[in-house]
């Protein structure tokens, strides 16, 4: 088959190409492969090709998401740069759009360069409809209609790209506690996986800002205690979405089980110790990997300290926390 010009024929071939294009398609038109060298570069997500075996430094790499549906970083990184350029263009066709209308016209602008008003109204109105239909998407799912159709949650996480804030901004230092009932803080820290910063510091140019960052104790942790704001009806929610699919369960029982990307079936075992203010919590939902406690006790609270304990092993990550 025919071999298109941007196309990975070999390694030595690759040196030739632009960088964002060495490495990403290694095929011909009629899907013959023309070289291994893409599957070895794959699930790169450095900046350079510095090294001339990649497969021998596969574990030296340290880049996540290697699974069999992940199209690989070298794919996300063209195509991410790629809109960007897209993006830009657009603005920039934009601005010249706007500078031309007012060296000619006053102000306001003509109707004719608002052409997307009207196709955002006509989204605005079927998602309205969706939003007011008596049995909608959200009714229909278990998670969502348990968590509240309609309803306002603040929520931190350390996943990027996000909006609000992190859990790390949350944490409150050991002589800070409002909750003066709040156990001892001795042993070992708390972990924020921070990998993704450096790499990200390292090598801006690789577009790794799809990151899923989470919190993690051990049975030797301390204990963690975030600081919630704006807290209105006393509902909580912890969970490891997108990092793993266990179960935060600060109960006495066990709540089902869980399967590791191995296939292996984990038990979601009581693990983890719950305080509301210096006060044990008990009051538990699980569902979809959400762990909720509902305690209308605390509503209208405005600030909340809650503090986590892990009581025993495999602990589950905590990627984010909901409340309202």
């Amino acid at each position: 088959g025919d071999v298109a010009p941007f196309a990975t024929t070999s390694p030595e071939q690759a040196s030739t190409l632009p960088p964002g294009l060495r490495y990403v398609h290694c095929t011909a038109t009629n899907g013959q492969l023309l070289t291994k060298a893409c599957g070895l570069h794959k699930y790169d997500c450095h900046c350079s090709d510095d090294y001339l075996n990649p497969k021998s430094n596969a574990d030296k790499l340290g880049c996540k998401g290697a699974a069999s549906w992940h199209p690989g970083w070298r794919h996300h990184r063209l195509y991410g740069h790629m809109a960007g350029a897209l993006f830009l263009d657009m603005l920039e066709s934009a601005l010249l759009a706007f500078q031309h209308e007012v060296e000619v016209r006053p102000l306001p602008l003509s109707n004719d360069l608002w052409h997307l008003g009207a196709y955002f109204a006509e989204q605005q109105r079927a998602v309205d409809a969706i939003l007011a239909a008596a049995n909608g998407p959200c009714e229909q799912s278990p998670l969502y209609s348990r968590l509240g159709c309609n309803a306002t949650f603040t929520c931190a996480t350390e996943f990027l790209p996000s909006v609000g804030a992190s859990i790390e901004s949350l944490v409150v230092a050991a002589n800070e506690t409002l909750a003066h009932d709040t156990p001892p803080r001795d042993g070992v820290p708390w972990l924020l996986d921070t990998k993704w910063r450096h790499d990200l510091a390292a090598c801006p140019a690789s577009g790794i800002t799809n990151v899923r960052g989470f919190f993690l104790g051990t049975v030797n942790s301390s204990w963690f205690v975030l600081r919630l704001h704006d807290v209105r009806e006393g509902v909580f929610v912890l969970n490891s979405w997108g990092v793993s699919g266990c179960t935060h369960n600060w109960g006495d029982v066990p709540l089902g089980s869980w399967k590791t990307k191995a296939g292996r079936e984990v038990p979601n075992n009581p693990n983890l110790e719950l305080l509301a203010n210096g006060n044990r919590v008990i009051a538990l939902e699980a569902i979809g990997g959400a762990s909720i406690a509902r305690l209308p006790e605390l509503a209208g609270s405005q600030t909340v300290e809650l503090a986590l304990r892990v009581t025993s092993a495999p602990p589950c990550q905590l990627s984010h926390i909901l409340w309202r």
